[in-house]
């Protein structure tokens, strides 16, 4: 089986979603980079990066906070929102039962699959976060996804492009592939990645040879 991330696995989400962070943190006086936000929050829920970034920064987040950013994301998701460049090629060639596990909230994953048009693929096969008790990097929603297609967490494949993630995959005892086009490889291999790759293109083949390798043989 195969598992994949949502944002930045499926949906080129993440560029977009961050510039919106950063903007509104720099409206109330917060500045920090980009490179601060993929290196240490991307991945995690949102609530929880906010939290971090103010107590460290010591600022209260306005109420409306998550409600004002999640309406800024969805105007421009509609107008920018792209699918990851070869993931429906992908989708096109897998032979195994896959689906979508993901930190986001549930509409917002659906609305991203709509709007990119690989809603149809998905359908009936979403699982996020808050269908468990803890988010990545806990594995429940993974073994959440495995349980849900009655699969064994060794016969499951995940793709994940956030060091959080892949040590979700990790910890719930499956093989990670580590998608590295918008994210260091080497922060990704070192939270666990079995190996990284930077196109998606290059998945299928990759997926083949994971499928006739018994699990924990060197790929």
């Amino acid at each position: 089986m195969v598992i994949f991330d949502c944002d930045g696995v499926l949906v080129d989400s993440e560029r977009l979603t961050n510039q919106i962070f950063i903007d509104m943190l720099s409206d109330m006086g917060v500045n920090i980079t980009l490179q601060e936000v993929m290196d240490n929050y991307v991945g995690i829920p949102l609530l929880d990066g906010l939290r971090i970034l103010a107590k460290k920064h010591k600022f209260i987040p306005p109420e409306d906070f998550i409600d004002r950013f999640n309406s800024k994301c969805l105007i421009v998701f509609e107008n920018e929102l792209q699918a990851i460049p070869g993931i429906m090629y992908v989708i096109a060639q897998i032979q195994t039962p896959f689906c979508v596990a993901s930190n986001s909230q549930p509409e917002k994953v659906r609305t991203m699959l709509k709007i990119t048009r690989l809603f149809d693929s998905f359908e009936g096969k979403i699982f996020t976060a808050s269908q468990v008790k803890k988010p990545k990097p806990a594995p429940d929603v993974y073994i959440y996804a495995s349980e849900a297609f009655n699969i064994n967490p060794p016969d499951c494949l995940v793709i994940e492009d956030t060091p959080t993630g892949v040590s979700a995959a990790k910890a719930a005892g499956m093989t990670v592939y580590g998608y590295s086009a918008h994210s260091s490889a080497k922060r990704l291999l070192d939270a666990g990645a079995h190996t990284v790759f930077d196109d998606m293109k290059d998945l299928p083949l990759m997926i083949h040879r994971y499928g006739i390798l018994p699990y924990g043989t060197q790929k």
